[in-house]
């Protein structure tokens, strides 16, 4: 059986206590702008003891096999067990999340990422049996060379890719087998129960920052330059530098800008001419207030870019980084 409840916000903050753990949610979600806790986190309830499946509400399936999550000492975990996911597919999830889309410094294109952490009845973090690992269905279907990357963070904040997990082939599929599930809906949870594992798509042998990707091998390949004050660049705290990110209106993908520190200027590196992309940044000015940058272009008509800033809200700047989309492909 699997409980399912959902961390939604209110007039006022809300303290929810679930299986020994705390978490506070507020209804002003412009409070943790560029945070990952800008998404909301649903919360899933399931028995150790049995498979389980779990649908995201934005169409993320993950298979929990009988066995795959271990407690710290590396043994099976018993008794009920809490499950966090939130769900990352849109422009504005990713923008607004402060995340992006690159593998060290090479672009990638992604079909979705997703944030997923399991915790024991006592509250401790699980880990994840790598011989019999879980696995996910991203919302969107991927084509080939698609493979799982997992999130790490680095010193500024942000989050880099790699699809490296301990030397473990991450792009492992399961043909699907003849499952039988029985759902039901009773007052605010959905109670699923399932009596065989159907194990598809991509295992996963981490939890934390997961994504659905592959490297765009661009070439040729162009750096484009930013011309940013060098005292903006080097301030000493980190949240008070300037954000700048290229989205491509043509591929899923969001870079962010790399500094060259020999010469203290900002860049974003392996561009193909051409393309067109809208660079975008931010930084925050007073206690209130941020400061906002957006240019449409075609990579290599420019090699620098000067930034021109406008003044707006939290609130105001959330709207305006919503209305980034991807263009419409053109119909044939």
């Amino acid at each position: 059986m699997i409980k399912k409840i959902f961390c939604l916000t209110y007039l006022s903050i809300l303290l929810l206590n679930c299986s020994s753990l705390q978490k506070i949610f507020t209804k002003d979600r412009d409070d943790f702008l560029f945070s990952y806790r800008y998404k909301e986190t649903q919360v899933f309830f399931i028995h150790a003891d049995k498979d389980a499946k779990i649908r995201g509400e934005e169409g993320t399936i993950i298979h929990i096999p009988l066995g795959s999550l271990l407690g710290e000492d590396g043994k099976p975990l018993a008794g009920e067990i809490r499950i966090e996911l939130a769900e990352y597919y849109t422009n504005a999830d990713i923008l607004l999340s402060g995340l992006s889309t690159t593998s060290g410094e090479k672009a990638i294109e992604t079909k979705g990422m997703i944030r997923l952490e399991a915790y024991s009845s006592e509250g401790k973090k699980a880990k994840i049996n790598k011989r019999n690992p879980l696995s996910v269905e991203f919302k969107n279907s991927p084509e080939p060379g698609y493979e799982i990357f997992y999130g790490k963070k680095k010193e500024d904040g942000s989050i880099d890719w790699t699809n490296d997990s301990l030397g473990w082939n991450s792009n492992i599929s399961f043909a699907p087998s003849k499952a039988k599930a029985q759902t039901t809906m009773r007052d605010s949870e959905s109670v699923i129960v399932v009596s065989e594992l159907r194990r598809v798509g991509f295992s996963i042998l981490n939890f934390g920052w997961i994504n659905c990707d592959r490297f765009l091998n661009f070439s040729p390949i162009i750096p484009l330059y930013l011309n940013v004050l060098e005292e903006e660049i080097l301030k000493k705290n980190i949240e008070e530098r300037p954000i700048f990110l290229l989205i491509f209106k043509d591929i899923n993908s969001m870079m962010p800008v790399y500094m060259e520190y020999n010469k203290r200027v900002l860049y974003f590196p392996n561009l193909p001419p051409g393309k067109k992309a809208t660079v975008i940044g931010w930084k925050k000015s007073g206690e209130t207030r941020w400061l906002y940058w957006k240019k449409d272009i075609v990579i290599g008509e420019e090699d620098n870019l000067n930034p021109e800033w406008t003044s707006h809200t939290a609130k105001q700047l959330a709207k305006l980084l919503k209305e980034i989309k991807p263009e419409e492909p053109e119909k044939k």
